[in-house]
């Protein structure tokens, strides 16, 4: 929520939407019902199969997760009417996913689900579901780090969601039907 606008990842028509809990009407802010991976403002951009969504209030942070990367929009206002839409972290090539860690598009994902963003807005992290994974990523940077399980590892089945209370994560694995918390160092 940003003031009265409730921003939602609409997973199959491969957008993001505001709705105005006044009214109750719906407006899409980025992406359009064509699947892909492009950086670009409102309708231009692409999106494939969108899932999480968090903001810090001025931004909004997706996972993008038939890409396997995190977009950042910045939220229109009424001087800066186009959302734009920026890749932060992994790579949308299909050859590009993995569990590296690293910088920007050189950090790999594979089917990220869920995120959230830490109490000082720093820091997202997000459930790298295929990696069995738990991911930190530095929001002024774009540094990539694992912070919980190991690829192919046992520590989760199917991570799939994650919140933030504190300093404290709590992830969702349905895969095992668990809800784990975590104390990120």
């Amino acid at each position: 929520m940003v003031g009265t606008n409730l921003y939602v990842a609409d997973t199959g028509s491969n957008t993001i939407i505001k709705v105005d809990t006044t009214t109750g009407t719906g407006s899409i802010v980025a992406g359009s019902s064509t699947a892909g991976s492009t950086d670009a403002n409102g309708a231009l951009a692409k999106f494939s199969g969108p899932t999480g969504i968090t903001t810090d209030g001025t931004n909004l942070y997706v996972v993008d997760q038939g890409n396997s990367t995190i977009r950042k929009i910045v939220i229109p206002t009424a001087t800066n009417t186009l959302a734009t839409v920026t890749t932060i972290a992994g790579s949308a090539s299909a050859s590009n996913t993995g569990s590296d860690d690293g910088t920007g598009t050189a950090a790999l994902f594979s089917s990220p689900s869920g995120i959230a963003i830490d109490s000082n807005k720093t820091n997202l992290y997000v459930t790298d579901t295929a990696n069995a994974t738990v991911r930190q990523i530095v929001i002024a940077s774009g540094a990539v780090t694992t912070v919980a399980g190991t690829a192919g590892g046992t520590v989760f089945v199917n991570a799939d969601g994650i919140a933030v209370n504190g300093t404290d994560l709590y992830v969702t694995d349905s895969g095992d039907q668990t809800i784990m918390k975590l104390v990120p160092k």
